[in-house]
């Protein structure tokens, strides 16, 4: 819950590389939590768009739009993306851990 607010609420650099190091020493706790952050930014994305379909408790969709002030659609899209990619790579080469969730989190953190 920490990294998901720290990464998309505040894209804060600092934080959510901190918690990429724990991430990267355990990684079987990862896949869930990436799972999450994709779900997050799946809601994130038709919440954006507008769509009707979305019902969401009222305190989690109160932290999606505010997540949404720091986001674009545009960085959302290629955020949804990116953890495809992630979850691919995490799952299925030998690639270190730490390294692909550093790199994700460079690329989307601002400061």
């Amino acid at each position: 819950e920490q990294f998901v607010e720290s990464f998309l609420e505040r894209r804060d650099l600092r934080g959510s590389l901190k918690w990429a190091e724990r991430l990267g020493r355990k990684p079987e706790d990862a896949i869930p939590l990436l799972g999450l952050l994709a779900w997050n930014v799946r809601m994130m994305a038709l919440l954006a768009a507008k769509s009707r379909s979305v019902r969401l408790a009222p305190f989690l969709e109160g932290k999606l739009m505010r997540a949404l002030r720091v986001w674009s659609l545009d960085e959302i899209l290629a955020l949804q993306a990116e953890l495809s990619t992630l979850d691919f790579a995490l799952k299925q080469t030998p690639q270190e851990p730490l390294a692909l969730w550093g790199v994700l989190i460079s690329q989307f953190c601002r400061k």
